[in-house]
């Protein structure tokens, strides 16, 4: 999508959209999904999509923008409306595992043979840079059809999906866009440190991955809104309930894996910087942690008086816990404690060895 042209009246602007020639679906014409995908951020948020006709590639579309409703244009013809609708969740059929999904693309009826869509970059099986999705039917119900999904290098390194295709898949549609962008603002500012500090300390593997997943787990409660994770939902498939815990947790279940998984990196960073001995080596990166925790509260109080009404309390996320703040520091400097703990006992640190006279 290229830059907004200007106002055409006081209520509509314009703006040129291409579609990518790699996005194609049958010969000639764009992928339905990339281009719906596509014509929807036009309007943000949950949006459905009507497609007129072929939508077609490398070609500089006009899209006609007014409150919640896009038009997107080739020449005077229209080939889309896009329009804002209720969020809303849309629950599979059925949930079947990775075996099942694997045996029931091996039953597509066209495996292996050439076909219209065998370059399609979702399903075809001769795209290498695409999606790679070919679906077949299920075993158990041959009505419903199912594909894996495995990252092709393109979209994964040693056996991850990049960060950045993670933050940009929980970039789509968050539940509320403008918390989205305040759960961020820290992301952004923290990413570039990371980076000037992993070249000039070689952070370890270890202390990497536990900040890739911390990063995403952040990802997830910000795409969702950190009170509004519905984990309860995804664990009734496996017949596991926390509602005695009686608010959402995710937050802190968050707050607690900032200490465990943030630990690593604050330990070796300031054993580069400031080296200490004995059991200092142990206290100095969990009140790194605490003090840390302790910053993070005291902003998100003040975008919270900032910003103020359902923004501010999204951000702020209490659920009508008083001591909110106090209890989300409290799970930091245990899960930091956790993880120096087990530094310990795998002999990462051995603060024994040094002795009492280190101290």
């Amino acid at each position: 999508m290229t830059g907004v042209l200007g106002p055409m009246t006081n209520s509509m602007m314009t703006t040129r959209v291409r579609l990518s020639g790699r996005e194609n679906g049958p010969k000639g014409m764009s992928n339905g999904g990339f281009a719906c995908g596509t014509f929807a951020a036009l309007v943000g948020g949950t949006a459905t999509v009507t497609l007129h006709r072929k939508v077609p590639l490398e070609t500089a579309l006009t899209a006609r923008i007014r409150d919640n409703r896009a038009e997107v244009l080739a020449g005077d013809r229209l080939v889309a409306v896009a329009e804002t609708v209720e969020p809303f969740v849309l629950e599979p059929p059925v949930r079947p595992t990775l075996a099942e999904a694997d045996a029931a693309r091996e039953r597509h009826p066209l495996r292996g043979v050439r076909h219209p869509l065998s370059n399609c970059v979702v399903c075809g099986p001769e795209r290498r840079d695409g999606l790679g999705v070919t679906p077949g039917p299920l075993e158990s119900d041959p009505d419903i059809l199912a594909a894996p999904f495995r990252p092709t290098p393109g979209y994964a390194v040693d056996g991850l999906v990049r960060p950045a295709a993670i933050w940009g898949a929980l970039a789509i549609a968050p539940r509320y866009r403008q918390d989205w962008l305040l759960e961020n603002v820290l992301v952004v500012a923290a990413i570039p440190l990371l980076v000037y500090g992993y070249r000039r300390l070689h952070l370890s593997n270890a202390a990497c991955l536990a900040l890739f997943v911390f990063f995403t787990c952040h990802e997830i409660g910000a795409h969702y809104t950190y009170s509004e994770v519905p984990y309860e939902q995804w664990l009734s498939h496996v017949n596991v309930s926390l509602t005695w815990l009686g608010r959402n947790s995710y937050d802190r279940l968050v707050h607690f894996l900032y200490g465990l998984l943030v630990t690593p990196t604050a330990a070796e960073w300031l054993a580069a910087v400031a080296p200490t001995r004995g059991i200092w080596r142990w206290i100095l990166p969990v009140s790194f942690i605490m003090s840390h925790s302790l910053l993070y509260e005291l902003i998100e109080w003040a975008a919270a008086m900032a910003f103020g009404g359902d923004l501010g309390a999204a951000y702020l996320g209490t659920q009508g816990d008083p001591w909110d703040a106090q209890r989300d520091m409290l799970a930091a400097t245990l899960g930091s404690m956790v993880a120096m703990t087990a530094w310990l006992i795998a002999g990462r640190e051995n603060l024994v060895a040094q002795g009492a006279d280190d101290v």
